[in-house]
């Protein structure tokens, strides 16, 4: 594994951390499983704006709010504000970082143990 993709791996960790994805018991509702692993696809099919503002809704908003995290932690405030400030939606090198986060949040969220109907299941 690329020693960089493994950083950014223990930074989606944290990242997790810090957009609450991990409950108070340490655990993590199955259902971001779910959110995390579409969220690829749903890049693809939709383009990296709308994808990120209908992920932005109720729940599914911790792990855009972990994606921005990862992308600049010194701003504060939403992805779609942070991918329309300076049109950064149109950099294909921001889409491709967001790929990459992406796949380093499902990576990281194997970390922890997943809870499905408060049920602990690994």
């Amino acid at each position: 594994m690329n020693p960089q993709f493994a950083e950014k791996i223990i930074e989606a960790k944290e990242a997790i951390k810090k957009a609450k994805i991990v409950k108070d018991n340490g655990k993590v509702d199955s259902v971001f499983k779910g959110y995390i692993a579409s969220l690829g696809p749903s890049l693809v099919a939709n383009g990296l704006l709308p994808a990120v503002l209908i992920y932005e809704k109720e729940e599914k908003g911790k792990v855009t709010q972990a994606i921005r995290h990862l992308l600049d932690s010194k701003e504060t405030g939403k992805l779609s504000e942070y991918l329309q400030k300076e049109n950064r939606y149109k950099d294909y090198q921001i889409l491709r970082e967001v790929a990459e986060y992406v796949i380093a949040l499902k990576l990281a969220l194997s970390m922890f143990t997943l809870e499905e109907n408060g049920e602990a299941k690994n």
